[in-house]
């Protein structure tokens, strides 16, 4: 499973992270436990941890199951010969049950693996400590690269197409307005034009009217007159 498909399931994927996932001998076998965390199941030599050797204390965000399982599987795959941090996890945790604390459980675990392995000593584990966590830092950065090209694909593209379409907004606004200053200055422009053609439609008229009352009068005039 790429990491990717962590970030963005399918219906499929959904479905499918509902059924046990199984695996041949000597590799990790994983199946959901209570509360729908996965409980790890090896038939090797190691386990997939379910967290650190003394618990902390739970994050305000709680961890993806499947991502923490992927995370493990990672580091397991790179899990090197002989023992180290992971075979001595193992040990600790075949220890549930067992009335010791978690300091005598971790050095009970320690005997264990330097009866059989005399030069197996302290620093293998933290020196084996540093290489998973190599191997986690790896696989955040390849996490963290898929989210980038999702944020770049889902938030900053659709980010500068709304910033584009605000700026378009923004210059629909101006010729808006630019459109009803004009109209109105075209709207002044037309009234005082009117007013002004009224006017000399009116002299005009008067004109005409004058004119036309001179000619009525005289040839009424001359009507009049015997001649």
């Amino acid at each position: 499973m790429a990491l990717k498909d962590l970030f963005v399931k399918s219906d499929d994927n959904q479905n499918q992270n509902n059924q046990p996932v199984t695996a041949p001998v000597g590799q990790v076998q994983v199946q959901q436990g209570m509360g729908g965390i996965p409980q790890p199941m090896y038939q090797g030599n190691v386990t997939l941890p379910t967290g650190s050797i003394e618990q902390s204390v739970a994050p305000a965000v709680q961890p993806d199951p499947t991502i923490v399982e992927k995370l493990w599987n990672a580091i397991i795959a790179e899990n090197r010969p002989g023992p180290d941090y992971l075979e001595l996890k193992n040990n600790v945790e075949a220890l549930d049950g067992v009335p010791l604390t978690a300091d005598q459980k971790i050095i009970s675990a320690f005997k264990i693996l330097n009866k059989n392995y005399p030069n197996f000593k302290k620093d293998d584990i933290t020196t084996a400590v540093q290489y998973y966590i190599d191997v986690v830092n790896r696989e955040k950065n390849t996490g963290l690269g898929e989210l980038n090209k999702l944020r770049t694909e889902q938030v900053d593209s659709v980010a500068t197409q709304i910033a584009e379409k605000q700026q378009q907004l923004s210059e629909l606004k101006q010729q808006l307005a630019d459109l009803n200053d004009e109209i109105a200055q075209m709207n002044a422009q037309m009234l005082a034009a009117d007013d002004e053609i009224k006017q000399k439609e009116n002299v005009f008229n008067a004109s005409v009217d004058a004119v036309m009352a001179v000619l009525t009068n005289d040839s009424a005039k001359i009507q009049s007159i015997q001649f």
